[in-house]
């Protein structure tokens, strides 16, 4: 008993310079005139103070369970993960399986990428290029940028300066195609090319490469499987309808 208490008082820990401070503090004050109101602020703060660090330390507690946890193999082994995997796969309905793939997808977005997304449900197409760079004539050496789009812009997206890789993240997804050049967008290609992204791109070609910049324009638009994917779950779908292409 002796040995676990001694044992437990070596394991207390110290009491924070801050919290001596502000102890020390109080009892200077505890003499002053105005000591009352100074006094309670500064228990205040000790309370705080001390709150926070019992806030810290049970953050690392979690953490140090969670790691204990899986290094004893609690939760799902990968076999067992697998095997329920392929236990869904025979046994799920093709609704449970779009819906679950739709899951998925949203899942992987971001809000930005979820206004863009709702800016194309409408049908529409909008300006795209990449920026390569290649000698004035023959093929190009390099795409240098990809993705660049007025799309974040009419969309409203707060990280306008990563619209590019959304895009390219929403392109592998699935969720957007890419259409030829529209010759009506004229003007629309020419606010593109004053995007900072498409010009940062053009001057690392010309003083980086030391090659000549070119545009390679064409629209961006929802793909079939955008569009089923925002008929289902827009915030004014139904949630009682079965998913699109359920024939059980």
């Amino acid at each position: 008993m002796a040995d676990q208490t001694s044992r437990s008082k070596s394991l207390r820990l110290p009491t924070p310079f801050g919290v001596r401070l502000l102890r020390g503090a109080m009892t200077a004050a505890e003499d002053l005139p105005v000591a009352g109101a100074a006094v309670r602020r500064l228990q205040d703060a000790e309370t705080w103070a001390l709150a926070e660090l019992k806030h810290r330390l049970d953050g690392l507690a979690e953490t140090a369970d969670e790691t204990r946890s899986m290094s004893q193999g609690i939760g799902p082994r990968p076999a067992e993960m697998l095997a329920r995997l392929l236990h869904d796969a025979d046994h799920e309905t093709l609704a449970q399986a779009r819906e679950r793939d739709y899951l998925s997808v949203l899942a992987q977005l971001s809000p930005d990428q979820a206004k863009m997304l709702a800016a194309l449900a409408d049908g529409r197409r909008v300006p795209l290029c990449h920026v390569g760079a290649g000698l004035p004539a023959g093929p190009l050496r390099e795409i240098v940028l990809h993705n660049a789009t007025t799309l974040g812009r009419d969309a409203g997206v707060t990280l306008r300066d990563r619209v590019p890789v959304m895009v390219t993240q929403m392109r592998a997804l699935g969720l957007l195609e890419l259409g030829p050049e529209d010759p009506d967008m004229k003007t629309a290609y020419e606010i593109l090319a004053t995007d900072d992204a498409v010009r940062d791109a053009q001057r690392l070609v010309k003083e980086g490469l030391k090659l000549w910049p070119r545009l390679l324009r064409y629209t961006v638009g929802l793909s079939d499987f955008g569009r089923a994917l925002w008929e289902a779950a827009h915030p004014g779908a139904a949630t009682d309808q079965p998913v699109e292409g359920d024939t059980e």
